[in-house]
C-alpha cells in the first residue's frame, strides 16, 4: 500500500516500531521482540510506524503532507506570457507520544529461570519470546485497536446509533461489504489497495451463516507466506482477519451491574484448587487465596457469563470517560479504553454476594475504595462487535521516539528469588487518514457453556 504524498521529518518508517535499528544498539533483544510482533500482531503491516530517535527530548513527532493544487482547464490567450499561479500548501499532524511499559515476574524455582541460569543468553531469549514479547504485542495491539475504533464517524448495524441502542438482533449486515467497496472506489488507487476487514469472530460467523457459500477460505486464494496475521477468508473481495480483541465485551446495553464490595488481592477469585477442578481438569490458583470476590448482589449473573471487572465507567468524568465519544459508550457502562479492567468467565455464583471465576484476579486494580465501600464494578452487558474496513495505507500511524526495549534488573527481595523482566516504549497511535478506513459496530453471537447465544 504505497503512499508517496506524505512523509516523516527526520524519521525512518515501516511496519514495526524498530525500523532501521540494529542489534548492537540499546535494544539488544530486538530479534526476539520482532519475531513475535511479526507473527502475532493483528496490525502488523497495517499500521505505519515512524521512528524518530531525535524527538525524544520534545516528546513529539510531526507528520507532514503537501496539499496538491487544483486542476486547471482554463484556456490561455494566444499571446499570454504569464501563466496562472498554482497555489500549493501543506498540512501537518503532530503526535505527542506517551509512555508505556510493564513487567513479568518469575520465581527462581520457575523452570524458565532454571533454564536461563544454566544456558545464559539462550534462556533469556526464551523468556522474552514466550512471556515478555507476547504481553508487549498484546498491549500495543490494544492501543492500535483503540485508535481505529475512536473514529469520529462510525457505522452501526440495524437502527442503532450508539453502543446503548445496539439490540441483540442488530447483526452483521452483508450489504455493508458492498457499501464499503463503493466508498473505496471513490478513494485514490482503488484497484491496487485491497480492502481488509479486521473483524470479531461474530462477524465472520454471521457471514458464513448467511452468505450461501460465497465466503472463500484463505487457502483457496492466497499463498501462505502472503497471508495477513489471523486471515480467515474472503467475501466479495474483502479479505477478513478475525481476532477476539475486536469484541468489546460488555460495552453495550447493561444486563446486570453490581459493585465490588471488598478489596481483591492478587490471586483471589478462582475456586479452591484443593476441592474443585475447573473444566474437570485444572486446579487453578493457590489454596491459600480467597476463592471468590464479594459483590453487592449476584442477581442476573449465571455460570458461563463473561463479565467485565472495571474501575471506571460512563459518567464518572474520568479521563477515559471524557475522552470517549458518547456514541461509543452506554449509561454507566464499560469503557473499552479503560486500562483498569479485565474480562473473566464466571465459574459459579457462590451465593447472593459472592462470585468465583475460571481464572484468578491477577491485577491490583480493585484494591482502592472509590467511596462508600466500592472497589469497582462487575458488568454483564451486550458485547459490541467491531469490524474495521481498511481501504488504504496510514489510516492510523504510530509515532515512535523510543522503540520498545527490554530490561532484566537484578532481584532485590531478601532472598533474591523474584526475577523481573520489563519492557517500555514511548510512542502514540494516532489517526492520520480517517477516510481510508471505516468502522462498523454490530451485535452478534457468542458461546456460553457450549451454547450459541445472542445477548
Amino acid at each position: 500500500m504505497a503512499d508517496n504524498n506524505s512523509g516523516f521529518l527526520d524519521s525512518a518508517y515501516g511496519d514495526t516500531p524498530w525500523e532501521d535499528l540494529t542489534t548492537n544498539q540499546r535494544t539488544v533483544y530486538v530479534p526476539e521482540l520482532l519475531e513475535v510482533f511479526r507473527t502475532t500482531s493483528l496490525f502488523y503491516g497495517l499500521v505505519t510506524y515512524g521512528v524518530n530517535l531525535t524527538a525524544e527530548r520534545t516528546g513529539k513527532m510531526v507528520f507532514t503532507q503537501v496539499l496538491d493544487p487544483e486542476p486547471n482547464i482554463a484556456e490561455l490567450s494566444t499571446r499570454q506570457i504569464w501563466l496562472p499561479q498554482l497555489y500549493m500548501d501543506s498540512q501537518q499532524l503532530e503526535i505527542s507520544c506517551a509512555y508505556y511499559g510493564d513487567k513479568v515476574m518469575l520465581h527462581k524455582y520457575d523452570p524458565l529461570i532454571t533454564y536461563w541460569t544454566r544456558t545464559g543468553q539462550a534462556g533469556l531469549r526464551e523468556i522474552i519470546s514466550s512471556r515478555l514479547a507476547p504481553h508487549m504485542v498484546g498491549s500495543l495491539d490494544l492501543l492500535a485497536r483503540n485508535a481505529f475504533l475512536q473514529k469520529t464517524t462510525v457505522m452501526f448495524a440495524g437502527g442503532a446509533s450508539d453502543f446503548g441502542t445496539l439490540e441483540a438482533d442488530d447483526l452483521f449486515d452483508l450489504s455493508i461489504v458492498r457499501a464499503v467497496h463503493l466508498g473505496a472506489d471513490y478513494q485514490p488507487d482503488p484497484v491496487q489497495n485491497p480492502i481488509i476487514g479486521l473483524s470479531s469472530p461474530a462477524s465472520v460467523y454471521t457471514i458464513r451463516d448467511d452468505d450461501d457459500g460465497e465466503f472463500i477460505e484463505r487457502a483457496k486464494y492466497a499463498e501462505p507466506r502472503r497471508l495477513l496475521n489471523y486471515e480467515v477468508g474472503e467475501y466479495e473481495g474483502v479479505r477478513f482477519a478475525q481476532h477476539p480483541s475486536v469484541t468489546l465485551w460488555n460495552c453495550g446495553e447493561i444486563i446486570a451491574q453490581t459493585t465490588i464490595k471488598a478489596s481483591i488481592a492478587l490471586g483471589n477469585g478462582a475456586p479452591d484448587p484443593g476441592t474443585t477442578k475447573v473444566e474437570g481438569v485444572w486446579q487453578v490458583g493457590q489454596p491459600g487465596a480467597t476463592h471468590s470476590i464479594t459483590v453487592a448482589s449476584t442477581a442476573g449473573y449465571v455460570a458461563g457469563d463473561y463479565v467485565t471487572l472495571h474501575v471506571h465507567r460512563e459518567g464518572d468524568a474520568s479521563t477515559w470517560d471524557t475522552a470517549l465519544s458518547s456514541t461509543l459508550k452506554t449509561t454507566t457502562g464499560v469503557l473499552f479504553t479503560d486500562p483498569s479492567m479485565i474480562v473473566r468467565e464466571i465459574y459459579a455464583v457462590v451465593d447472593a454476594t459472592h462470585l468465583s471465576f475460571t481464572e484468578p484476579i491477577t491485577v491490583d486494580y480493585f484494591q482502592t475504595d472509590l467511596g462508600s465501600t466500592v472497589y469497582g464494578y462487575v458488568t454483564k452487558g451486550r458485547p459490541v462487535h467491531a469490524c474495521v474496513f481498511m481501504k488504504g495505507p496510514r489510516g492510523v500511524v504510530s509515532g515512535v521516539i523510543q522503540p520498545p526495549q527490554t530490561y532484566n534488573p537484578a532481584p532485590i527481595d531478601d532472598v533474591e528469588a523474584i526475577y523481573r523482566f520489563a519492557w517500555d516504549a514511548r510512542l502514540k497511535y494516532q489517526q492520520m487518514y480517517p477516510r481510508r478506513f471505516e468502522v462498523y459496530f454490530h451485535a452478534g453471537p457468542v458461546r456460553r457453556l457450549g451454547a450459541v447465544i445472542n445477548l
